[in-house]
């Protein structure tokens, strides 16, 4: 019962500082740089390392986990959960590639936009993903001691 609102205040610590410094001037960060003139194969890697090194990554997927695994559902209900969390977190990576793979040539503007508009924007973006997600968690975990 206490994890959620442990997990969800070291969520929201960070998430808040973030927000404090989100005006900061941050250079683009070199993995991001690196992608550049990435080869699907050192994409994947990088991809990979990424997600499984990053603590933000870690914390939400441990959110993800405490709240399926304390909900009452059946081992196929509790695949099924797992399986749409998978596929939400999955489509930020796959709908570019899909998109792309369709369209072609027409969809590098569009996401040279989204790019830029990303570089300028991650503090904000994950300042407030953090914030909300660690709010929620604290919430919820203390309805759950009530």
């Amino acid at each position: 019962a206490w994890a959620r609102p442990v997990l969800g205040a070291a969520l929201v610590v960070p998430g808040l500082s973030r927000w404090r410094s989100r005006r900061e001037k941050t250079e683009t960060p070199a993995w991001m740089a690196a992608l550049d003139g990435a080869t699907p194969w050192s994409a994947l890697r990088l991809g990979f390392l990424l997600s499984a090194a990053n603590p933000k990554i870690v914390l939400l997927a441990a959110a993800a986990g405490i709240a399926i695994g304390s909900a009452d559902l059946s081992a196929a209900d509790s695949a099924a959960a797992v399986l749409v969390v998978t596929v939400i977190g999955s489509l930020t990576v796959a709908a570019p590639v899909v998109l792309c793979v369709l369209l072609g040539d027409r969809m590098l503007a569009p996401l040279g936009r989204m790019r830029t508009w990303l570089e300028k924007n991650n503090a904000a973006v994950m300042a407030v993903v953090i914030t909300i997600i660690g709010v929620l968690l604290v919430v919820k975990g203390y309805q759950g001691l009530a």
